[in-house]
């Protein structure tokens, strides 16, 4: 990762309330190498150029440390595929822990080495194809925070968050503007799977000027 790059990343962050220091730009340095030489192998990105993967997938992938509280919390990410945002978000928030749940086994493998060799000790990969109507991976387990990054539409992840997160938890959402929609169905029927909407939040990648949303759901009480 070039030193253009890291400014990028650092300035473009800071220009929306978000900290990097040289710490964590030694990590996404280490994660953006890792991630490109991976990606001539498995299909894990659409191709792009540096510049654009900087802002469209790594900056992107730390805007929900803008609007939820994610520090110290025990975050559960739905489809990781190439570890966006679960990955840039275990390197600056600051989480107790992470769990990147991902279905192809060749992106967990991945997942694996970059957990490995950005030594990211409080991330772990589970395996496996969530369907949306089996979804009790460990019932044991209550997430703060739940993620997912455009894989699946609000009303399964309504779902998947009704099992996975505590009383209180947030399900945050990450999504393009075109999600009005999906977003009513999803408030109307949020309270059947006990979660309430919370607010949706708009923003816009700056270099890009390309706009963003993020949905937000919290559990209630069954």
């Amino acid at each position: 990762m070039q030193v253009n790059l890291k400014h990028l990343l650092q300035n473009s962050a800071a220009s929306l309330g978000i900290s990097i220091n040289e710490g964590h730009l030694l990590s996404f340095a280490a994660y953006f190498d890792l991630v490109h030489f991976w990606n001539k192998k498995i299909n894990l990105f659409a191709s792009t150029s540096p510049e654009d993967f900087v802002i469209k997938h790594l900056l992107d992938s730390l805007a929900p440390a803008i609007f939820a509280p994610l520090h110290g919390s025990k975050i559960i990410d739905i489809g990781s595929g190439a570890g966006l945002p679960a990955i840039p978000l275990a390197i600056v928030t600051s989480p107790q822990s992470v769990t990147m749940v991902e279905a192809t086994r060749k992106k967990a493998s991945f997942l694996r080495q970059a957990v490995n060799e950005l030594k990211l000790d409080n991330v772990e990969i589970i395996n496996r194809y969530l369907d949306v109507e089996d979804v009790r991976i460990n019932a044991a387990v209550k997430y703060d925070i739940m993620t997912s990054r455009a894989m699946i539409d609000l009303h399964g992840l309504l779902k998947i968050a009704r099992y996975h997160l505590r009383n209180g938890g947030v399900l945050v959402a990450m999504k393009g503007l075109n999600v009005a929609t999906e977003l009513e169905v999803a408030q109307d029927l949020a309270p059947s799977y006990s979660m309430a909407f919370l607010t949706e939040h708009r923003y816009v990648l700056p270099w890009l000027n390309q706009s963003r949303s993020l949905c937000l759901f919290r559990r209630g009480s069954e």
